[in-house]
């Protein structure tokens, strides 16, 4: 069986890209040139996005998409559709505005009435309180003292330790109770669809969701059923979500929050009829969900205090929030789950995670893991500006100035949600999925891609949704960046590489086994109950000394601790240690849990404080592992030999990523600093050569390494793929390619020129010397500076002679300019690095150029022979065999963004980076 690095340099790669293609409705003819255009830069599948087209479900709907399956098949590439007429998916392609506005997503809410007591006599109107008679639903009256008079009206509160349930008190409408001395506040709690806004389904009532499949899914199945599970892939859930709240939205705030049928029956199991008194408790009592604070303590962060509630309210808090995150799962993504796998086809898709809003409700569906149980790959997404270099852990601004980012969160936790779920999940198939790039504005060039691309890779996800082409007029200012744009992107021509590279990486990483260290228990139960560490935090310790991890939730182990013979087991997946992150909490069966897993040989650490109950509200008395701090837990876990690499000096921001197939190692390494190099030795759990393989490409180097130890140099933003390529057939170079072809003239060597992307891998036999920097000449040189629009290119005007390197785009020169910048001058070589005449032989010498402070997209030619392109770091050029002794001449073409062009709002949150290239080149010679 051939290696996965065989089978690229063979060509012979799966598909793992299906970009979003936005629908508005456009002619047929643009429709077909756009899914050339997908097929021309290397991507086979394709994702239909319903949302701005104007006759979702219509004439005009199966018309296009009659257009798009066709070509999908004569081009032989599938597709998958978004699943209904807007964002968020549930509005059940406008069947719940237009037929079914009782499905409308539920909400339980109170009125307090407060009285003053004694008061014998008293009686309240209750059902006066209920606005709409024909929905709205009484569902408990509970009576409750009040704790202080509320002179200072921020701290009022109501004592939930001993309230009165009076719902069978009510008769006709009233319900008369003696107030006894005292403060009281009578809570009417009661259910309600919300006026206004749009009409979302309820995504905890299974007759709700029934209408998602006979508004979307069951119409597409009439139209295309001969189609299903061939060119017609699947469908893509966007961001189902409870829509009540904002991001840090839990019980305890005073807010709106999901009800069903199916929650009330789940509860009244649950507790008993008692349930209904405790109900005043989802909201009085105190706040169990304050946002996190940056200075607070590892033993709770994130959820606020239990003290601050009554122990039966932290019990219906928590009861409320796991019923209604497994309704969730049940209800909403395990029926449409079904429907799907009983007629052939697959169901992907995302919740929305931002903020850690995926434990929590608002636009969360309560649990990450249970809101995607269904699915058959794990979902994520990186848009609007979540995820930058250089802001990792940190702060910021964010598409406004009242809203800030996790940064912890985002680059720590976010991507690892879905991987972790892809490798715990046996459904998944290992599969998970990002969809990536969306809402950056145009300043998003290749380079921050393809920087974004690794940033998921390294962390797991090997499946990409790239947002997106669009079938709109240019400009179009809906979340660009646009990758095609109707012909208008100068970057354009780079992204078939850009999608070939990411497309490879995927077949490297799918299929096998991750191997990591540690499982990081996952933060939901932990933060209904209240007091709880954010999983993210710890997850950032060990990463930042590159011990890697998955995520896990307390449901993997309800029913057997899955550890045996020193490590926890799921699936192919082993770790070595379990981190609970700082709880008061835990649930009973994962407690039960711990002293198998420790018998087991496995260690357990508790970061901050161990917990001190169970979610039943049992007090817990002794837990097997130890408590650690935040600080010293990454140093326990190298200490005790379970990091699966090591790597020396420390690097923060270095990622590592080890993957296998069968006796095949894979390690990806990424440096995520923004601006500096990182040097270091690496020490990998393998024995024998170690190659390295330029994925970009496709081209496999010898690597130097000795018993396992690796030293390595990544400039920033640089990554690097290092395999043990076991089996793998090093035939010499003269040997011709398998199928036949000349290997000598591979399409790769094509690849840049006039926008040709090449074949999907050129074959490239034999592993190469690897270059070792030697000798350096700075090439201070005066230009001539040459411009080219995307409608002219390669046709450029000359803008500059005889001129330093600039800033193209500075306030003095041409700020406005979108483009390629050419650059063209001519410079002297001693090549002194062998024989008398500084030659070996003529042309033999080895050398590489190379460019710093480039914005963004580079490609060099040497004396009129194309040398390569470069779409981020690092900026090298091989032009082995095309230097010349004495004079050579230099072409360098940088291309920028977009951005400058079309100053859009999305890029206008960030910094711009200026245009061209600024610092000289070197010319290197092999050592």
């Amino acid at each position: 069986m051939a290696s996965a690095v065989e089978e690229i340099r063979q060509g012979r790669e799966g598909s793992y890209l299906l970009p979003f293609f936005w629908q508005h409705g456009a002619e047929e003819p643009v429709l077909r040139e756009l899914m050339g255009k997908i097929q021309e830069a290397n991507i086979q599948e394709v994702c239909v996005e319903s949302r701005p087209h104007p006759d979702f479900g219509g004439p005009g709907w199966w018309r296009d998409l009659d257009i798009i399956l066709e070509e999908a098949q004569r081009r032989n590439m599938r597709v998958w559709v978004l699943d209904d007429v807007s964002f968020p998916s549930g509005h059940a392609g406008g069947l719940i505005a237009r037929k079914y506005p009782q499905h409308r997503r539920r909400v339980l809410d109170y009125v307090a009435i407060d009285a003053l007591g004694p008061d014998e006599h008293a009686s309240f109107l209750i059902d006066s309180l209920l606005r709409d008679p024909e929905t709205d639903r009484l569902e408990a009256v509970v009576a409750g003292r009040r704790l202080d008079s509320g002179a200072e009206w921020e701290r009022a509160r109501t004592d939930v330790t001993d309230l009165v349930d009076l719902t069978d008190c009510v008769k006709d409408g009233r319900v008369y109770w003696p107030v006894p001395e005292g403060l009281y506040s009578i809570i009417v709690v009661y259910s309600h669809l919300p006026a206004g806004g749009s009409a979302l389904l309820n995504p905890i009532s299974k007759e709700a969701v029934a209408c998602q499949i006979e508004g979307c899914y069951q119409p597409h199945y009439e139209h295309y059923g001969h189609l299903f599970g061939g060119v017609f892939a699947g469908f893509f859930s966007d961001e189902p979500q409870f829509a009540c709240g904002g991001w840090s939205s839990l019980p305890g705030k005073d807010i709106p929050l999901p009800w069903s049928d199916e929650l009330r029956e789940a509860l009244r199991e649950r507790l008993g009829e008692d349930y209904r008194r405790l109900l005043p408790a989802l909201w009085l009592g105190g706040d169990a969900a304050r946002p996190p604070a940056s200075g607070c303590s590892p033993e709770v962060c994130g959820a606020g205090h239990a003290s601050d509630s009554s122990l039966e309210a932290q019990v219906i808090r928590y009861a409320y929030m796991d019923e209604a995150s497994r309704l969730f799962s049940e209800c909403f993504c395990q029926t449409i789950s079904d429907w799907c796998h009983a007629h052939g086809v697959e169901y992907i898709g995302h919740q929305v995670e931002d903020n850690n809003s995926h434990s929590r409700l608002g636009s969360g569906a309560g649990h990450f893991f249970r809101a995607q149980k269904g699915q058959d790959m794990a979902g994520a997404d990186i848009v609007m500006h979540q995820i930058h270099p250089g802001y990792a852990g940190i702060s910021r601004h964010w598409h406004s100035a009242h809203s800030l980012t996790d940064g912890e969160f985002f680059h720590y936790g976010l991507i690892k949600l879905a991987s972790s779920l892809a490798h715990i999940d046996p459904s998944k198939k290992g599969r998970a999925l990002c969809e990536n790039f969306g809402a950056y504005g145009w300043m998003e060039g290749v380079r921050l891609m393809k920087w974004l691309a690794d940033h998921c890779l390294v962390r797991g996800i090997n499946r990409f949704t790239p947002h997106a082409f669009t079938d709109s007029p240019f400009p179009e200012w809906d979340s660009p960046p646009h990758f095609y744009a109707q012909g208008n992107n100068p970057q354009y021509r780079f992204m078939g590489h850009l999608f070939r590279y990411m497309n490879r990486m995927c077949h490297l990483l799918d299929g096998g086994e991750h191997i990591a260290s540690v499982l990081v228990l996952y933060q939901a139960d932990a933060e209904w109950w209240g007091g709880a560490m954010l999983s993210q935090r710890p997850m950032r310790r060990l990463m930042q000394r590159q011990i890697d991890l998955d995520v896990v939730p307390c449901d993997a182990f309800r029913d057997e601790s899955h550890a045996r013979d020193g490590c926890i087991r799921f699936g192919q997946e082993r770790y070595g240690a379990l981190v609970i992150p700082g709880a008061e909490a835990l649930p009973g069966y994962f407690l039960q849990r711990l002293e198998e897993i420790s018998s087991a040989g496995v260690p357990v650490c508790y970061v901050g404080k161990k917990p001190s109950r169970t979610t039943e509200g049992e007090a817990v008395m002794e837990l097997p592992g130890e408590t650690i701090s935040l600080d010293g837990l990454a140093p326990r876990i190298l200490e005790s030999g379970l990091a699966d690499v090591q790597v020396t000096p420390v690097c923060p921001n270095l990622r590592v990523y080890h993957y296998r197939k069968e006796e095949e190692h894979y390690f990806f390494l990424f440096n995520e600093e923004k601006r500096s190099s990182v040097d270091f030795c690496l020490k990998l759990p393998v024995n024998g050569p170690v190659f390295r393989f330029d994925v970009m490409n496709n081209r496999l180097f010898r690597q130097d390494s000795r018993e396992g130890y690796v030293s390595l140099s990544l400039e920033a933003g640089e990554a690097v793929l290092l395999t043990t390529v076991c089996g793998m057939d090093f035939s010499c170079p003269d040997e011709p390619r398998p199928d036949g072809a000349d290997s000598s003239a591979g399409a790769d060597s094509l690849a840049g020129v006039n926008g040709v992307s090449g074949d999907a891998g050129a074959w490239v036999t034999g592993a190469e010397e690897p270059f070792r920097d030697g000798r350096r000449q700075r090439l201070s040189l005066r230009w001539r500076i040459s411009l080219a629009d995307v409608r002219n290119y390669p046709k450029a005007v000359l803008y500059k002679d005889d001129a330093p390197l600039l800033d193209i785009n500075g306030p003095d020169e041409l700020p406005s300019f979108s483009g390629t910048v050419r650059y063209e001058a001519d410079f002297q070589t001693d090549c002194a690095n062998g024989g008398e005449s500084g030659f070996r032989t003529a042309g033999s010498v080895r050398a590489q150029i190379r460019l710093s402070q480039v914005y963004e997209i580079a490609e060099v030619w040497l004396n009129g022979e194309y040398a390569g392109y470069a779409l981020g770091a690092p900026y090298r050029f091989d032009v082995t065999g095309l230097l010349r002794p004495g004079t050579n001449h230099l072409v360098i073409e940088v291309t920028n963004t977009l951005a400058k062009h079309v100053a859009d709002y999305s890029s206008a949150i960030v910094p711009q980076e200026p245009g061209g290239l600024l610092a000289d080149p070197e010319l290197i010679y092999c050592d």
